[in-house]
C-alpha cells in the first residue's frame, strides 16, 4: 500500500513537471537513475512560492525613504563646493598654461600673427 502510494506520487510530481515544461526527456532518465536524490537542475529544495494576489511595500517604501534621507543628510555640500572651486581654478590655470604654450609655439612660426592676436586681447576698445 505504501508502495502503491509513493508510486502515484511520484507519477503526479511527474504529470506535473512536464506539464510545466521541467521535465525533459533526458531528465525523466537521470531521473530513473538516481532515484534517491534531488535533482537541482529540476527541483528547487526548499521553495516556498510567494501567495498570489496584492502586498504593500509601505514598510519597504519607508526604509527606502528613510535610507535616502540619511544619505543626503550625510552629504557636505561645503566640501563638495569648495572641490568644484579648486577643481574650476585648477582649470582655468591648465587653460591658461596651454594658450601660453601656443602663443609661444606661434612666436617662433608666425611673430606677425602672434602680434596682431595679443594685441587684440589687450585692446579694451575691441
Amino acid at each position: 500500500m505504501l508502495v502503491d502510494a509513493r508510486r502515484l506520487a511520484d507519477l503526479q510530481k511527474r504529470r506535473e513537471l512536464k506539464a510545466a515544461g521541467l521535465l525533459t526527456g533526458r531528465m525523466r532518465r537521470r531521473a530513473r537513475r538516481r532515484n534517491r536524490d534531488i535533482d537541482l537542475g529540476v527541483e528547487i529544495p526548499f521553495h516556498k512560492p510567494a501567495p498570489a494576489g496584492f502586498h504593500s511595500t509601505k514598510d519597504e517604501d519607508l526604509d527606502a525613504e528613510r535610507i535616502r534621507n540619511q544619505r543626503l543628510r550625510d552629504v557636505d555640500f561645503r566640501r563638495l563646493n569648495e572641490a568644484n572651486y579648486r577643481s574650476r581654478d585648477r582649470e582655468a590655470k591648465e587653460r591658461q598654461k596651454r594658450e601660453e604654450a601656443r602663443l609661444r609655439s606661434l612666436e617662433r612660426s608666425n611673430m606677425q600673427y602672434v602680434v596682431a592676436e595679443v594685441s587684440k586681447r589687450n585692446d579694451p576698445i575691441a
